[in-house]
């Protein structure tokens, strides 16, 4: 056990997992003599900045039980309830013989969809699947029945240098930590991506357990320290979530199969070929960052970091959870990213469900000529495309900037495939 100051901390046990967060690293010069700087000589190399996440899962019941809870709970249709018990004594009756007629049994109890009922469900031939929404449920929200682990120390690999965090995970199991890498240690641990961005990978070392436990690795992105990196926004910016309708949005974020706004992400990776980094950006928690980075790799989104929130059910980062408004949160985080990444300029993507327009011009304006294009999905809604338009285009007026380009779409059609068509100099698009 070591101690850091008056804390005690404590090892990592065999039930406990980790979940190390992306992160992107810029190319820089960096003072040699180890971790967190010192004497010696400046070379190039990367510091990245180290944060994850311990805790322990709480087992969750099987598909029945699953379904016998979210009944309960007012969130599946009641009849999901008979379908558990339907299933439950079909796999009692038939034993271990009879366990595959029992499965194609309940598959057989799939509730009818009754007019105007459940319509924010996602259903085949008018059809609810109880047994694929409770799949996907546990997929979506397993993270949130967990038990976060505090005062735990983390040492991490990367290049194959060996890091002792030099901070413990605090109430919600979090942990931050900045590591250097020096340039001579990166040589043979890089892939390229595309033409100013390589990764490298971060994972846990746990010398007690060996690496046969299932913690989750995080991929480092290695930039250029000059470029353009694009910041867009999730929610029915690249993902079908229907911010304005609430109800909706909770059905698309636990029980629906996730859905991308077409034709996103080929425009994106059109934008990576030419040499664009990627940090995605959502005022979802942290909870949702496995299944978040599954859609991105199911539908081809470049890979980049994910921005996410806080939230913790037993503390204040509940409170702050739900008083801090997206605009505060969003323009914290851009903030954060523009001064890590002091050389880049950056094209942010969001949409007009809520306040993207207002806090992209707010960075615009205080960080000046560090934004190269403002690009707003136009999602129907509260307002009409020619009220939406005419917010834009004032919002761009305010801001008084010819190097900085706004656009305003419905369809990425709409949009420059070229990174350099869209960042060129001129006025609104």
């Amino acid at each position: 056990m070591a101690t850091y100051g008056w804390l005690s901390s404590r090892a990592l046990l065999a039930k406990e997992r980790v979940v190390l967060f992306s992160s992107a690293a810029p190319l820089q010069e960096v003072q040699r003599g180890g971790q967190g700087g010192g004497g010696g000589s400046n070379s190039g190399g990367v510091r990245v900045a180290v944060h994850g996440w311990v805790f322990v899962q709480e087992p969750l019941e099987g598909d029945e039980g699953v379904l016998y809870r979210l009944v309960s709970w007012g969130l599946m249709p009641a009849s999901c309830a008979d379908v558990a018990t339907a299933c439950t004594t079909a796999k009692r009756g038939g034993g271990k013989e009879g366990v595959k007629d029992a499965l194609a049994e309940c598959n057989k109890h799939l509730r009818p969809v009754l007019a105007g009922e459940q319509e924010w469900l996602d259903t085949a031939d008018g059809v609810v699947d109880c047994w694929q929404l409770s799949r996907t449920f546990s997929a979506h929200a397993r993270h949130f029945f967990v038990d976060n682990k505090r005062w735990k120390a983390l040492t991490v690999q990367a290049c194959n240098m060996t890091f002792p965090l030099q901070t413990l995970s605090g109430p919600g199991g979090h942990f931050y930590d900045v590591i250097t890498i020096p340039s001579d240690r990166l040589h043979g641990c890089l892939t390229r991506i595309n033409p100013s961005e390589s990764v490298l990978w971060l994972t846990v070392h746990d010398q007690e357990h060996g690496d046969s436990l299932p913690h989750v690795p995080a991929p480092v992105h290695v930039i250029d320290p000059v470029g353009i990196t694009v910041v867009s926004d999730i929610d029915d910016t690249i993902k079908v979530s229907n911010v304005l309708d609430k109800k909706k949005l909770f059905y698309n974020s636990f029980f629906n199969r996730f859905k991308a706004v077409e034709g996103m992400s080929s425009l994106y990776q059109s934008w990576s070929q030419d040499g664009a980094s990627f940090h995605y950006l959502s005022a979802s928690p942290w909870q949702l960052y496995v299944p978040l980075m599954g859609f991105l790799d199911e539908f081809g989104f470049p890979r980049g970091p994910l921005l996410l929130r806080n939230l913790r059910f037993r503390d204040r980062s509940l409170w702050s959870f739900v008083a801090t408004p997206p605009l505060a949160f969003k323009r914290e985080l851009m903030d954060e990213l523009l001064a890590w990444l002091p050389g880049r300029r950056l094209v942010l993507v969001g949409d007009t469900s809520e306040k993207d327009p207002e806090i992209f011009q707010a960075v615009a304006l205080a960080h000046p000529g560090r934004i190269a294009a403002v690009v707003i999905r136009y999602t129907p809604g509260a307002a009409s495309f020619e009220a939406e338009q005419e917010r834009v285009r004032a919002l761009e007026r305010r801001a008084d900037n010819p190097f900085c380009r706004w656009f305003l779409f419905t369809s990425p059609a709409e949009l420059p495939r070229s990174l350099h068509a869209l960042v060129g100099q001129g006025g609104a698009a």
